[in-house]
């Protein structure tokens, strides 16, 4: 083929071969570029639009010979032809993308996404990854748990979010965390390859995936220090059971429960702070077999939800918690008991935030009282921003969080105590909780007749 000119030269133009207007037509540069322009613009696209509609199956239009012909023609076009092709491949930098052709003053003249309005500069990485709805078939379940989940969140999550998920999976790869320890344990799950768990990470670094892979490696990092699959392989038939002391002393005392499925079949939990001595509960039975009790509670909670997702083909995976805050006088030391929970809860919300991130999708902290406003100051460095952004606080009134609560959960799994404000509903509240004695293991530990909830009212 001849040899083209570079860009700018005074040389004489080279024939635009191969298209409808013969093998000896031949352009000018400034013409050339012209056409160039009008092909485009008369496909619909700018520059850094056309590779992406080449990578359409139904792209194209008449046109398109003729403007692969003037592109291929010369090489500085197809140069760029070639790196906005690459861009489109790529993963999208939010930060310049469509910059040089959709903003500015002619963005609206040259981009064709402007010009219909729908520019392709993107938001920035959404933790909720809202969907855009397309035409899915009936479930059918694929054999594989793996391939189901996968497809799962494919059919649920935003086509873009989908394509972040599918490139963390590459960097996680890369980075060798399928072979981690935590992964390939005998018991554990492949949670480098689930896909419900890469989309949570992600979220909760906003889309980096550098950052979400440093979060996974630290999360799977922590499952195999403190062996949490073993230790809960253990725990679970102890606390099922009942017959220890250390698990009949956290059943007796325990200020958290499990109300039941919401509105999309996932489990809500209370805590009950309002009754909770947690400092004693430590002090008793220490922090381990605690941290055991509320991280099976949530290791519970995945497992529900992948299983409705598996059933349905609906991919959800964060819950609805409600937090009793309220000072109602039947347990005294308020603030006291509020401080003495601060120790725990250093020490355990890391392991909540970057060991299970992006499981909450709703908080209510109800009735909370003025002393609250203390402890909410001592706790509230703990939660993370986009955590809070999640807590919804409310007061004393049962009217002020009613209505949202039966918008997400069945009124029947609300209990009475949170429906209104009776005193007679607040007296037979559970779970109860309780100031935890002194020496109460021992206890314990010696009548092996005392029951949870046995006369601790």
């Amino acid at each position: 083929s001849a040899r083209a000119p570079p860009e700018f030269s005074n040389a004489a133009p080279a024939p635009l071969a191969g298209t409808p207007f013969g093998a000896d037509l031949t352009f000018c540069e400034p013409t050339r570029r012209c056409l160039v322009f009008l092909m485009l613009r008369g496909l619909g696209s700018c520059m850094c639009c056309w590779a992406e509609r080449r990578q359409e199956p139904s792209g194209g239009t008449g046109s398109a010979p003729l403007a692969e012909s003037l592109l291929s023609s010369r090489p500085s076009l197809q140069k760029q032809r070639q790196q906005a092709e690459s861009a489109a491949l790529a993963p999208p930098d939010k930060s310049r993308q469509h910059k040089s052709s959709s903003e500015g003053r002619w963005g609206r003249v040259f981009c064709c996404r402007r010009r219909a309005g729908t520019s392709s500069i993107e938001e920035p990485f959404s933790a909720e990854g809202a969907a855009r709805p397309r035409e899915w078939g009936p479930w059918v379940r694929p054999a594989d748990n793996l391939e189901a989940e996968w497809q799962a969140v494919q059919r649920t999550i935003s086509p873009e979010e989908f394509a972040k998920v599918m490139q963390f999976r590459s960097v996680v790869h890369a980075k060798g965390l399928d072979s981690h320890a935590a992964c390939t344990a005998a018991g554990s799950e492949p949670h480098s390859r689930q896909a419900s768990t890469l989309v949570r990470f992600l979220r909760a670094r906003g889309g980096d995936c550098e950052a979400a892979a440093k979060m996974l490696q630290g999360a799977l990092d922590w499952r195999r220090d403190f062996d949490i699959d073993a230790k809960l392989r253990a725990w679970r038939p102890e606390w099922d059971e009942g017959a220890s002391a250390r698990v009949r002393l956290i059943k007796t005392f325990t200020y958290i429960a499990e109300l039941g499925p919401d509105n999309e079949g996932m489990t809500v939990i209370l805590h009950r702070h309002s009754q909770a001595d947690l400092g004693g509960l430590v002090r008793e039975v220490g922090s381990e077999p605690l941290l055991l009790y509320m991280v099976s509670m949530i290791e519970g909670q995945f497992e529900v939800a992948r299983a409705r997702m598996l059933k349905t083909g609906n991919f959800l995976t964060n819950f609805i918690e409600i937090h009793d805050v309220g000072n109602y006088g039947y347990v005294g030391g308020y603030l006291s008991r509020g401080v003495g929970a601060a120790a725990f809860f250093k020490t355990a919300s890391p392991v909540f935030d970057n060991v299970y991130p992006e499981r909450l999708r709703v908080c209510f902290l109800v009735r909370m009282p003025l002393a609250f406003t203390a402890v909410w100051r001592m706790f509230s460095p703990m939660v993370p921003p986009a955590t809070k952004n999640k807590i919804r606080l409310k007061g004393y009134a049962a009217s002020s969080w009613i209505d949202e609560m039966r918008e997400l959960i069945p009124e029947d799994v609300i209990p009475a105590f949170l429906r209104g404000d009776l005193a007679s509903d607040l007296a037979k509240a559970t779970p109860w909780g309780g100031y935890v004695p002194k020496d109460a293991l021992h206890t314990f530990e010696k009548d092996a007749s005392t029951q949870p909830n046995a006369g601790m009212r």
